[in-house]
């Protein structure tokens, strides 16, 4: 991932993150979503969601708004 994206969520479940994702880019802010669950066995790993820094700040709030 390259440096400039900074991760600011951690789903369970791949259709938690596309929620999260949608809702963001709903709002003007691209996303990223990184699925680091183990294929075999989906308690292993997370989906991460990656925005970029200058977006980090917009993003946070909109996640704590939205809970």
């Amino acid at each position: 991932m390259e440096s400039d994206f900074i991760k600011i969520y951690e789903a369970e479940n791949v259709f938690n993150a596309e929620m999260i994702r949608a809702m963001l880019e709903e709002n003007g802010i691209e996303c990223v979503i990184m699925n680091q669950q183990d294929s075999s066995y989906m308690t292993f790993g997370g989906i991460h969601l990656y925005v970029h820094k200058s977006k980090e700040n917009a993003a946070i709030e909109l996640l704590q708004n939205n809970q």
